[in-house]
Formats: C-alpha cells, structure tokens, sequence
C-alpha cells in the first residue's frame, strides 16, 4: 500500500497541468513556424499541410483538455482539502507536517493514516 506525504501531495497536483499546457504551447509555437514557413515560400504546399495537421492536433489535445478541465478541477478541490486534514492531524499529535502520511491522495472515509510507525 502506498503512503503520501505532505510535500508529495503539494507538488503533485501543480505538475500535471504545467505538463499538459507545455504539449499545447508546444504545438502551438510548430503551427505558427509552419503557418509562417508558409506564407515565405506558397508555392510549397508542405508548410500549410503541415500547419493544418498541427492545427487539428493542437485542436484535438484542447479538446481533451476542456473534456478533463471538470475532472481535474474536482480532483484539485478534494486534494486541496486532504493538506488541511493532514496539518490537522499534525497539529493535534503534535508533529511535522512531513511526518504524517495518507494512503490516498484526497480525502475519502476509509483513509488510512500512518504516524509514529502506526495506522489509524
């Protein structure tokens, strides 16, 4: 059974999205090369071809996007409130934030909760 940690739970929830919109960044800076690669040479058909094919992918992964943009939106909401739980915990028990670890990676009944060497 795996365990998480407080500053596990913290920079997970920034790293999925800052992975996600580089992809779309990413595609969008080939369609602007290729639009522009484009409009130098017209005669060359490759450049816009390439550039509508970026386009439909760009097109595509925002689509995905805005489909999971609810999901994880919910997902960030409930691992948010797991981080007061997991201060509440060490507050009570008098320990480091770091030294409390949950088995879930947002507040669910059932959880369990190890501190000391012990589950709860």
């Amino acid at each position: 059974m795996d365990f998480y940690t407080y500053s596990y739970l913290q920079t997970h929830q920034q790293t999925i999205t800052v992975v996600s919109y580089g992809i779309i960044l990413g595609a969008l800076l080939l369609i602007l090369y290729y639009l522009l690669r484009y409009l130098h040479h017209r005669l060359i058909t490759r450049y816009r071809d390439l550039s509508i094919v970026f386009l439909l992918f760009t097109l595509i992964l925002l689509g995905t996007q805005i489909e999971q943009l609810t999901y994880v939106h919910k997902n960030q909401w409930q691992s948010s409130q797991i981080l007061p739980f997991i201060e509440a915990v060490a507050q009570d028990h008098n320990l480091s934030k770091n030294q409390v670890m949950v088995n879930q990676t947002t507040l669910n009944n059932g959880m369990l909760i190890r501190f000391k060497g012990y589950d709860y």
